[in-house]
């Protein structure tokens, strides 16, 4: 061995020595490795915390019952991230509570905006 290849400080030893250090002082060591997977459960909460704010929990329920599985809200989440208010575009889709109470014929249920449903077929008079 040459002498430069002896002064030469190995990391991964150093953060080894660092562990067991830890370990011999009763601190719990950092996981090197995550055991097991996330919940998708969990996941979607962090996931939705991170896009609509701290306090989003009870708007991230609501959506997972409204869409009624978790990708289904998962996936509404990654959409509203890339909206200018992700949290609109949430209380839009547990409104509509996915497209079961959408009926195109009904002015009353999509605000009177629907052309075809004006018995005048004059917009704004009925």
């Amino acid at each position: 061995m040459t002498p430069v290849a002896s002064l030469q400080k190995n990391p991964a030893s150093k953060q080894a020595s660092g562990l067991a250090r830890q370990a011999r002082k009763g601190k719990r060591a950092p996981a090197v490795c995550a055991a097991e997977p996330e919940d998708p459960d969990t996941a979607l909460f962090r996931r939705g915390k991170q896009v609509l704010g701290r306090n989003a929990g009870g708007q991230i329920a609501k959506l997972k019952r409204a869409k009624g599985s978790i990708a289904l809200a998962r996936a509404a989440i990654e959409t509203a991230s890339t909206k200018d208010n992700p949290a609109e575009y949430v209380a839009a889709c547990i409104r509509q509570k996915n497209g079961a109470d959408y009926d195109p014929d009904d002015m009353w249920a999509n605000g009177g905006d629907n052309p075809s449903a004006w018995p005048s077929g004059i917009p704004g008079v009925v």
